[in-house]
């Protein structure tokens, strides 16, 4: 007949109060943070899943932050654009009414001047910042993109940013595609390369190789039939600018009329750019609600490994505390006998 000792009693008895207090503690912390999964090795197979969740996750907020980014700057660029054809309309207006031979040469002169103010407010959009960066400069973006005299100094890289799993999407225009557009090697007129607007001199009588001579030259050697062909594969709006501002102040509406169509190239060339921009647009706003619907995805998992049945717990923790309210109270008797109780 093997013998128990009361050393072997209290030993029994501290085991079940201890694993039953380490369960309640156990549940009392799932409890207060909501998280079925506490330590890997509450379950190794769920904490490797859960770390990948988390991972793509965070992939998806930044995707989310670039997406804002990218829009944005592209917003910026759109409203840039917006403000260009709009200043291109009135040039357009002006042109027109210009070519007719019904003004006069003072009032020419006069309207020359909102032509170099419309120079000027384009010089100002080509040159616009979004923070410290020119948008329309390229990857030298803290330079601006253009001088004084509409010279463009950016380069033509793009800036393209992640708004997806290994989907990049531009996010700027460089000056070369919104301030100049291609021409054929025949095109017959330029006006003035080489005279800037802000430097333009006034007609002079006296001077045999003036302005109002050079035109005159031009416009004669154009009734003759001659050719003038400048070997030029693309210019700029502010040339067209300047070569208007210059037809003006020397009242010759040939001229004007020669930049009709210039303008008009301008005009269709800012409208692709600017359905260029909303496609862009609309590619990063469904890559976002493809971001977006996998982060849905990827939380309800994450949660469905990690995150505890707040029923089950809560009814878990009464069930362990009662519990641990009877082991107390069945272990009394046995923890509490002093010599004497145990010699009778």
């Amino acid at each position: 007949m093997s013998r128990v000792s009361e050393n072997s009693s209290h030993q029994t008895v501290g085991h079940s109060l201890s694993k039953t207090k380490s369960k309640l503690e156990d549940l009392q912390l799932k409890g207060s943070n909501l998280k079925n999964v506490q330590k890997p090795s509450d379950d190794p197979v769920g904490s490797t899943e859960v770390l990948t969740l988390r991972s793509r996750l965070a992939d998806s907020d930044q995707y989310l932050k670039s997406s804002h980014v990218a829009k944005t700057s592209l917003e910026h660029t759109e409203n840039a654009l917006s403000d260009i054809f709009d200043l291109l309309m009135r040039t357009k207006e002006i042109a027109v009414a210009q070519s007719s031979s019904l003004f006069t040469q003072e009032s020419r002169m006069n309207i020359a001047e909102e032509i170099k103010q419309i120079r000027s407010q384009m010089l100002s959009i080509a040159n616009k910042r979004l923070g410290n960066r020119y948008i329309f400069a390229g990857h030298k973006s803290l330079e601006p993109a253009f001088n004084k005299e509409g010279k463009y100094q950016g380069d033509e890289g793009k800036v393209q940013i992640e708004v997806g799993k290994d989907f990049f999407v531009p996010i700027n225009l460089s000056g070369k595609e919104v301030f100049y557009v291609k021409t054929a090697q025949d095109k017959k007129f330029v006006p003035l390369k080489d005279q800037p607007l802000n430097n333009f001199p006034k007609p002079n009588p006296d001077n045999d190789r003036s302005l109002a001579a050079d035109i005159n030259e031009l416009s004669s050697s154009e009734e003759n039939g001659e050719n003038q062909e400048v070997v030029k594969n693309d210019y700029s709006v502010f040339e067209v600018l300047e070569g208007l501002y210059n037809a003006l102040v020397t009242d010759n509406p040939k001229i004007i009329q020669t930049l009709l169509t210039d303008i008009d190239d301008f005009q269709e060339h800012v409208t692709r750019m600017r359905t260029k921009i909303g496609s862009q647009t609309n590619s990063i706003q469904y890559s976002e609600f493809n971001t977006e619907k996998e982060k849905v995805i990827n939380e309800g998992q994450r949660s469905q490994i990690e995150d505890s049945d707040v029923t089950e717990l809560f009814s878990s923790i009464q069930k362990h505390q009662a519990v641990m309210d009877a082991t107390y109270k069945a272990s009394y008797g046995l923890l509490n006998r002093n010599l004497l109780q145990f010699i009778k």
